[in-house]
């Protein structure tokens, strides 16, 4: 994070993020995940793994996001302006997208 002074906006807290790297869980992702353990003969064990893999790494998004704005939160008040940037490794359509935009 940084924080600066500008003239027309004041206090103004910078925060650049890369949260946990990984697949995402897409409906579009799930789908063409199945077709292509169907085409490779895949078992049910491995597409389970899979699945249960990336459902890990969108937990762990999900945790680091949530101590994101936990932090942001704690100190805003401090601020005019707060800008969040960075790799959120998610696509803005998802619910995790959704919960970035509810947190403004």
């Amino acid at each position: 994070f940084s924080q600066t002074m500008l003239p027309k906006w004041g206090r103004v807290l910078l925060i650049n993020t890369h949260l946990h790297h990984g697949l995402e869980a897409t409906p579009e992702f799930l789908v063409e995940l199945d077709r292509l353990a169907k085409e490779m003969g895949l078992s049910d064990g491995v597409v389970s793994e899979l699945k249960s893999r990336l459902a890990a790494g969108a937990e762990r998004r999900a945790r680091e996001l949530t101590a994101l704005l936990e932090s942001i939160q704690r100190y805003e008040s401090r601020y005019e302006v707060v800008i969040l940037g960075g790799d959120f490794n998610a696509s803005p359509e998802t619910a995790f997208g959704g919960d970035l935009r509810d947190a403004g």
